[in-house]
């Protein structure tokens, strides 16, 4: 997903949470900093910390709300 949000128009990001129902000013550019493991290590490192512990949760997309099927589907996975 983070490669899709970097690869497409903040305009796309509006027109699909308008869809959505949101506000297209509600709808922010994506900033990916700090989204993998070696870059959160990087950045602690760089700031005289420590990474003692990370877990990653997945949750359901919520971009899949668009079609219930899809939503479900990957909801019940």
């Amino acid at each position: 997903m983070p490669l899709i949000a970097r690869l497409t128009p903040h305009r796309f990001h509006q027109w699909i949470n308008r869809k959505r129902g949101r506000a297209e000013e509600d709808t922010f550019p994506t900033l990916y900093r700090a989204n993998t493991s070696r870059d959160i290590h990087h950045i602690a490192d760089s700031a005289g910390l420590t990474v003692t512990y990370m877990e990653f949760i997945e949750r359901c997309p919520e971009y899949l709300r668009i079609m219930a099927f899809t939503y479900l589907v990957v909801l019940n996975m």
